[in-house]
C-alpha cells in the first residue's frame, strides 16, 4: 500500500486515517454545517486565499496526496493533477470530503469552513486546472445557485 518508506509527516497521517474515519459528526457539527455560507466563502476567494490554500496543501495534504513534482507517501491517495475525483473536483465536492472524510481520505474538523475552501481552491487552481481540466468544474451563477444557502 504504502509506496516508498514513511517520512514522519505520513506516519502522522495515519492515527488520523484509522481514528477519524469512522468517526460520526456530532449533532453540534452537523448544526454547525447548515450555518456555513458556502457561496460567500466561494465568491470571496481570491489570490489571498490561494496563498493561505497552498500553506495548507503544502503543511497537511501533500505528505499523503503528493504534487506533481513529488509523489506523496501513500500510494491511494488521489493525484488531483492526473486523476478524477471521487467525490466531484466542484469547490462544494471538496469541501464535503474535506468535512466528511470518504474512503480512507479522514474528515478534517480541525479546519475552518474557510480554510477548507482555501486548500480546494488551491488544489483547483494550481494541480487540477492546468494538468487535468476534464477534472476542472468552474465556478458559475449557474452552480453557486445550486448551493444550499445558510439556514437563517
Amino acid at each position: 500500500m504504502i509506496s516508498r518508506s514513511l517520512s514522519l509527516a505520513a506516519l502522522l497521517c495515519l492515527p488520523t486515517i484509522s481514528s477519524c474515519a469512522q468517526t460520526p459528526p456530532t449533532p453540534a457539527a452537523f448544526s454547525a454545517e447548515l450555518e456555513v455560507d458556502h457561496i460567500h466563502l466561494i465568491k470571496s476567494l481570491n489570490h489571498e486565499s490561494l496563498k493561505r490554500g497552498e500553506e495548507l496543501y503544502t503543511s497537511l495534504c501533500a505528505p499523503c496526496h503528493g504534487t506533481p513534482e513529488q509523489e506523496g507517501y501513500l500510494s491511494l491517495s488521489r493525484a488531483f493533477w492526473k486523476e478524477p475525483f471521487k467525490n466531484g473536483g466542484d469547490l462544494f465536492g471538496m469541501y464535503q470530503t474535506l468535512t466528511h472524510g470518504l474512503g480512507l481520505m479522514p474528515p478534517w474538523p480541525t479546519l475552518t469552513p474557510a480554510q477548507k475552501y482555501d486548500v480546494s481552491h488551491y488544489v483547483r487552481e494550481i494541480l487540477v486546472k492546468p494538468t487535468n481540466p476534464a477534472a476542472y468544474v468552474p465556478v458559475t451563477e449557474a452552480y453557486l445557485a445550486i448551493l444550499r444557502k445558510p439556514r437563517g
